[in-house]
């Protein structure tokens, strides 16, 4: 009896990249995207919950950041690696799926942690308007960065499985 590790024709791979992408997005540095559009539409309190809410995760990304930032990344790199390498060198499917998944979101990650490391220290000059557009802004690019993913995961399991979809037809 042998292990099927063929992760990009299961569709709890796709259903597991679908709700991560879903969930990676939707929280820009820990913040729901929910609490984001309605202090935009409706201001009043919910602008001042959302600004408050803003500050104070920016604040805890960066003393998390300054408190764990190189063990947390010395530990992403070493995983990303193992999972890169049983995923080429060991010809596992599976390894390879989720180094496709995780790779770009620990870039998106980092990007959002130097991002609030940036702008940690001048947090209290930032006015409301301008760091509810920078969270916006960056929920966008996470949701481009995920769609990237995506399609590169596609078109690695299109390149890695030719001999199968042709002769499947699927």
């Amino acid at each position: 009896m042998s292990f099927d590790d063929t992760a990009f024709f299961s569709i709890w791979y796709w259903i597991l990249t679908a709700v991560f992408w879903s969930l990676a997005s939707h929280f820009t540095h820990g913040v729901p995207y929910d609490v984001l559009r309605r202090a935009q539409r409706h201001g009043g309190e919910d602008a001042e919950i959302a600004d408050r809410l803003m500050r104070r995760m920016i604040v805890l990304v960066d003393h998390g950041a300054a408190r764990w930032g190189v063990w947390g990344a010395a530990a992403a790199g070493f995983l990303l690696a193992a999972l890169a390498v049983a995923g080429t060198l060991g010809d596992s499917e599976a390894a390879t799926g989720l180094f496709l998944l995780f790779a770009p979101a620990a870039a998106i990650f980092g990007i959002q942690l130097a991002e609030a490391r940036r702008i940690a220290p001048h947090l209290h000059e930032i006015p409301y308007e301008d760091l509810l557009a920078g969270f916006l802004r960056r929920r966008t690019a996470n949701q481009i960065g995920g769609m990237l993913a995506v399609f590169l995961a596609v078109g690695l399991l299109t390149w890695l499985n030719q001999d199968r979809i042709l002769l499947r037809g699927y």
